[in-house]
């Protein structure tokens, strides 16, 4: 009888250990995608970013430059 309560002990552990595994490689893509995500909009960011420092650095000149500047900038897709 004590035979059969170890079987089903390691049977149920030995489920608990494949259903965890699994669970780890579908969180484990799931994240890989989220980081690629991440680093389209960080992109994304440093484009926008950059755009403002360089219509910034025209605004300051005249009146003809800084309407240039203003139409220069351009809204940025991830």
């Amino acid at each position: 009888m004590e035979n059969e309560n170890y079987k089903y002990i390691v049977f149920v552990l030995v489920l608990i250990v494949v259903f965890g595994w699994f669970k780890y490689k579908k969180l484990e893509k799931k994240n890989e995608v989220l980081q690629y995500s991440l680093s389209s909009y960080v992109d994304s960011l440093n484009q926008a970013n950059q755009n403002i420092e360089d219509a910034q650095s025209q605004a300051w000149s005249s009146y003809d430059e800084m309407g240039e500047a203003l139409d220069n900038l351009s809204t940025v897709n991830p």
